[in-house]
């Protein structure tokens, strides 16, 4: 490691030798730390996950100490989580060095767009690609449960769109079976629209609240905008609270389907194989869809995407790559990623390949409706009632 010693999170440039691998281009930078596409002595390509220095600093403040602490116990949360599941829709784990002072964690390079980018570029999903997104993430998520884990964070940005379907990244906060919190007292992590009510409301994120997650990443897919809205802060939370979930634009089967699956009272919740019965009852019905879009289009439309274009208009667009693929295995074609191996099978253990590593905070205070501090992209802290 005496590489690593010269280095520090502040002067990593490109060329520069970190734990074996060599630094290509950053792909994202957060509060936590970067993250580099990164090639190994044999030519291949990751991802790097690198934490700012958190062991250099010998007069850091209390608070901050422990917010470092916390930062490299939710990497090596982050690497635990992923040794226990090996599925394609999940990143795939590489490398990782947590006792040094510059620590790492390394995972397959998951090219393409984030969801939310996907959206953007490539318009909402209806019909078949719709049905296709949500049956490759519910079983990624199902794989993700049958480790153990909740992953906590479901949301757009968490979910790679590569050219075999959607991959679930970034564990960051995942909690497996009794474990505790990783944060300071008083705080959730989660992302206002993308985090169940529940856990607002102070319960502990379990499966139930992560199939929320993803019912809502679904919804957001499906009408091309945050179902909740985006701000201010708070009213998105109130929102979700009450279950006011903006779905225009989806026939009504999916779109009831998608108000259960939302539901704030849990036990009013379709199951995740449920939501994914009615999208693919509308996906056959073409039908549906056609009237949900005049529907829209003679109402109020504010807020949603413009229906994506045609499937041969859009080349780059992964969808067609599924569509081609789920069309010559005949059913889930996820399974043709070759996942990466473990470089030792002692102590190989790493994370996802996500630029935004970010996550949103939410503190606890005694006052809900007082203030909104430090929003921005990335990170907001808001007060929650007692």
């Amino acid at each position: 490691m005496d590489a690593m010693s010269d280095l520090s999170a502040l002067n990593l440039e490109a060329g520069s030798l970190v734990g074996g691998y060599t630094l290509i281009s950053r792909l994202g930078s957060g509060a936590m730390g970067s993250v580099w596409r990164v090639r190994d002595d044999g030519g291949h390509q990751y991802a790097m996950k690198i934490l700012r220095d958190s062991l250099a600093e010998e007069d850091a403040s209390g608070e901050r100490s422990r917010d470092q602490l916390t930062a490299r116990e939710r990497l090596r949360r982050e690497a635990m989580a992923l040794q226990k599941v090996r599925h394609p829709g999940v990143c795939g784990i590489v490398d990782m060095e947590l006792d040094d002072a510059l620590a790492f964690i390394v995972t397959e390079l998951i090219d393409g767009k984030n969801l939310r980018e996907d959206v953007r570029a490539n318009g909402r999903y209806v019909g078949d690609d719709l049905e296709r997104l949500g049956r490759k993430l519910i079983e990624a998520v199902k794989a993700v449960h049958a480790a153990g884990i909740v992953h906590r964070d479901i949301k757009p940005t968490n979910v790679m769109v590569s050219n075999t379907g959607p991959v679930l990244v970034d564990f960051g906060i995942a909690m497996g079976e009794g474990e505790s919190h990783v944060t300071r007292t008083g705080l959730v992590m989660g992302t206002p629209g993308f985090i169940a009510p529940e856990i607002i409301d102070g319960a502990e994120s379990d499966e139930m609240s992560d199939w929320w997650s993803v019912a809502s990443v679904l919804a957001f897919a499906a009408t091309g905008e945050p179902v909740f809205g985006t701000k201010p802060m708070m009213a998105v939370l109130e929102r979700a609270a009450a279950g006011s979930a903006n779905l225009v634009g989806l026939p009504a089967g999916t779109m009831a389907a998608f108000r259960s699956a939302l539901n704030p009272d849990r036990t009013k919740r379709c199951t995740p194989d449920e939501l994914l019965q009615a999208i693919a009852l509308d996906a056959l019905n073409p039908q549906a869809w056609d009237a949900a879009d005049t529907a829209s289009d003679s109402g109020s439309t504010a807020g949603i995407s413009e229906a994506m274009p045609p499937f041969a208009e859009s080349p780059d667009n992964p969808r067609e790559l599924w569509r081609a693929l789920d069309h010559i295995t005949g059913e889930d074609a996820i399974g043709t990623r070759t996942l990466p191996q473990f470089v030792e099978a002692t102590q190989t253990i790493g994370t996802t390949g996500i630029a935004d590593i970010t996550d949103t905070v939410i503190a606890d205070a005694p006052d809900v409706g007082t203030s909104v501090m430090d929003i921005n992209a990335h990170t907001a802290t808001i007060p929650l009632g007692t």
